[in-house]
């Protein structure tokens, strides 16, 4: 999924992660969709979504 928001996802060392990291946010980018549905859909059995407060309470939220 890296793929789609990367243009280089290996470097040959730190100097060349440095020059060419570089995040692509599409302007229509939207976390929900492109981020949780997707992960939801490769990775059906995986945990989609942790969600916790600041008292303690956690709850995960998985696609199945």
């Amino acid at each position: 999924m890296i793929e789609k928001f990367l243009k280089q996802t290996e470097y040959t060392s730190h100097q060349d992660f440095t020059e060419n990291y570089r995040i692509e946010v599409p302007e229509n980018f939207n976390f929900a969709y492109d981020i949780i549905d997707e992960w939801a859909k490769t990775h059906p059995d995986k945990r989609a979504i942790c969600w916790t407060n600041d008292r303690g309470k956690h709850h995960d939220v998985t696609p199945s």
